[in-house]
């Protein structure tokens, strides 16, 4: 078991409401994760473009723009940008809880800032609220005033070449208040759930308590020892 709980983050926490035992395969055994082929892969790329075009309707912002596994260096980095005044922040992040979040856009108001979430989809989906919740949350934590969350998905009715209501924002904000009180209960149960012991050698326990004692005679000479 390791000296210190591993820390969680937004895709950790998401997985981790799903099933706490996809959460722990996910953190403590990556490599028997399996990967998404060519196919399974466009939706990814297709979301990295969306979030670009949807900068654009947030303009005069600055991107934190740093490889994806250096979560302490953007951390740093957006709190160098927030005390530049900047009228938004693109890929900004945040560790508070234990729980490293990244905001797709942070949009600076009169009292505090607005979370945005960019989807690639044509609506506000139920998965899309957890997912702002934790946002929310996270960033409270950390010191910032947040009046309001969206998500910001794409507009059906939007047609080709005039995209300028390419995107519809979609206040949240207050089904993000409803649900922001079950946040620190279930950051605490994933947390204790990946400080526990491996899921191997708990499936090994119960199924060796499970398996009744078979005697001598009936294991035979042939049978091999097994420890």
């Amino acid at each position: 078991m390791p000296s210190e709980s591993p820390r969680l983050s937004k895709s950790r926490y998401l997985s981790g409401l799903q099933c706490h035992k996809q959460l722990w395969w996910r953190v403590h055994e990556p490599r028997r994760r399996s990967y998404p082929d060519a196919g399974a892969a466009e939706p990814f790329v297709q979301g990295r473009e969306v979030g670009e075009r949807a900068r654009g309707h947030v303009p005069g912002g600055e991107l934190i723009d740093l490889p994806f596994y250096q979560h302490d260096n953007k951390v740093t980095a957006t709190r160098e940008a927030l005390n530049r005044d900047l009228p938004a922040i693109y890929e900004a992040w945040f560790l508070a809880d234990e729980t490293y979040v990244g905001v797709d856009i942070l949009e600076r108001t009169s009292r505090g800032h607005t979370v945005i979430e960019v989807k690639a989809s044509n609506s506000r989906k139920p998965e899309h609220l957890p997912d702002a919740t934790v946002q929310v949350h996270v960033l409270r934590r950390a010191g910032l005033q947040i009046e309001r969350a969206e998500v910001m998905h794409l507009n059906p009715e939007c047609c080709f070449p005039n995209l300028t209501d390419l995107f519809i924002r979609e206040d949240v904000t207050a089904l993000v208040e409803a649900a922001l009180i079950g946040v620190p209960d279930e950051l605490a149960a994933q947390r204790r759930m990946l400080e526990g012991p491996s899921l191997t050698y708990q499936s090994a326990s119960i199924a060796r308590t499970r398996t009744p004692a078979r005697s001598s005679s009936a294991a035979g000479p042939s049978s091999p020892i097994t420890t």
